[in-house]
């Protein structure tokens, strides 16, 4: 069975949470719109990486949105 789009975005949104960003959407890019430093991104993604046993490009999370990144990792 595959990984849910939707844990994966929740995951993502819990993360943004934990480090002060309430108010998540998921249309938004992960790094530009969220202000977030690159230490912050590397943890999220050795979260993700951990969770999901996929890697992720810092490309990735420079470019792509929260559900852009949820539905790369989920497919």
């Amino acid at each position: 069975m595959g990984i849910s789009k939707e844990e994966v975005k929740g995951k993502i949104i819990e993360f943004l949470q934990s480090r002060g960003v309430y108010s998540v959407d998921v249309g938004n890019q992960v790094l530009v719109d969220f202000g977030l430093g690159s230490i912050t991104l590397i943890e999220l993604g050795q979260i993700l990486e951990g969770a999901y046993d996929k890697e992720i490009s810092f490309e990735e999370f420079s470019t792509k949105t929260v559900d852009e990144l949820a539905e790369s990792i989920s497919s």
